[in-house]
């Protein structure tokens, strides 16, 4: 499905912005003229407003550990993305694809409208599922970086809302409430029950469950996850990450030889489906989630992934979140796995010495820790 974003400003200030895509699969083509006039005041040109946005979108993806995979059609081939060495001098090849196939781009419509310190946005066109629509809302103009998250998350929401529902669950992460996204996918299941489009297919409905089972998973609703999770598995057959998720709500549980089962299930369906999880846990990392990536790395250690980068990748995110003797013990580990260079070993020397300082500390004084203040008021 190809589709044309167009972002304007109703008032005198007008920005241009067109953006063309397959849905899951697609190739962006983003055009601006103008910008309203608090970005101008920032430095913001059409051009560095279009790649601001491009990179968004290209940063919900990897939040969301999207498997989707923009192709850019080429002398009558399909091209991963990573093969483009930029995003320009795309536009001739998507408009030679778009005349060969006679496809003609259905328009959405994005309004961003300055009013002194506010900034109005609404986009209108055409939902994936819910057909014609509008949404709208307002942000202060200081909030640049909210703006661009705002435009590339509505925009894919509107074109693929199951992977707009999965950036829903990685946003609620960040704050703990997960009552947005549950909501999201249930309206999401509940029309592809009732009014059924294309984009109602085995694997997103699939998918779809898989989200909600997380939010409620991650909200301490275990029934209500493992009822999503089982119904993921009875789509279209077995689904070796829905199962190994199956095998987390056990572990919550404190069933752990259940949770094994599941694990073993799910590699007997995917022996990859580890480094899946590992996506996961990367993108939650990367927005900011260390508890939950860190749960993610424990489960792909258990689908039995086992690698340099990957051990690092985990204590990193342990290191996040202060535990510097845990991240230690998977650099060593990582250390020991990487023969044939010593790329870890100045990190391990780095958390060696934080983790004698707190040793130190804790000895001198069990209240203090390095950095705290010993100034008494």
């Amino acid at each position: 499905m190809d589709f044309t974003l167009i972002a304007y400003g109703v008032s005198v200030y007008v920005g241009v912005l067109a953006l063309t895509t397959v849905a899951y699969f697609g190739t962006w083509e983003l055009q601006a003229h103008s910008v309203p006039p608090y970005l101008a005041d920032q430095g913001y040109t059409p051009k560095i407003f279009i790649n601001q946005v491009i990179d968004e979108i290209d940063q919900i993806r990897r939040e969301t550990a999207s498997e989707s995979q923009t192709d850019v059609l080429e002398s009558g081939r399909v091209t991963p993305a990573d093969e483009v060495a930029s995003y320009f001098g795309v536009a001739s090849l998507i408009r030679a694809g778009q005349s060969s196939f006679g496809l003609a781009p259905p328009t959405i419509e994005i309004e961003v409208i300055q009013r002194d310190k506010t900034a109005y946005w609404r986009i209108r066109g055409t939902h994936a599922l819910d057909g014609p629509s509008v949404k709208s809302g307002e942000l202060s103009t200081e909030s640049t970086d909210q703006l661009f998250e705002t435009v590339a998350h509505n925009s894919i929401s509107f074109l693929s809302p199951f992977e707009g529902a999965a950036h829903d669950l990685v946003a609620d992460s960040r704050i703990g409430d997960y009552t947005k996204t549950i909501a999201t996918t249930s309206a999401l299941l509940r029309g592809c029950e009732t009014r059924p489009t294309a984009v109602c297919s085995q694997a997103n409905v699939r998918v779809g469950h898989t989200i909600r089972g997380l939010a409620n998973l991650n909200s301490g609703d275990i029934r209500a996850a493992f009822e999503d999770l089982q119904s993921a598995n009875k789509i279209g057959g077995k689904n070796a990450v829905a199962t190994a998720f199956l095998g987390d709500v056990l572990r919550h549980l404190d069933q752990e030889d259940g949770a094994r089962e599941r694990y073993q299930e799910a590699l007997a369906l995917d022996d990859e489906v580890g480094q899946e999880f590992v996506n996961f846990a990367k993108g939650l990392a990367e927005a900011g989630n260390y508890p939950l990536a860190i749960e993610r790395y424990e489960t792909a250690a258990m689908l039995n992934v086992e690698s340099p980068d990957f051990l690092a990748s985990w204590a990193d995110s342990l290191v996040a979140i202060g535990d510097s003797k845990a991240a230690l013990a998977k650099y060593l580990q990582a250390e020991n796995l990487d023969t044939e260079t010593e790329l870890y070993a100045e990190k391990i020397e780095e958390i060696r010495k934080t983790v004698s300082e707190v040793e130190a500390t804790k000895k001198s004084d069990p209240t203090q820790l390095p950095g705290s203040s010993t100034k008494s008021e």
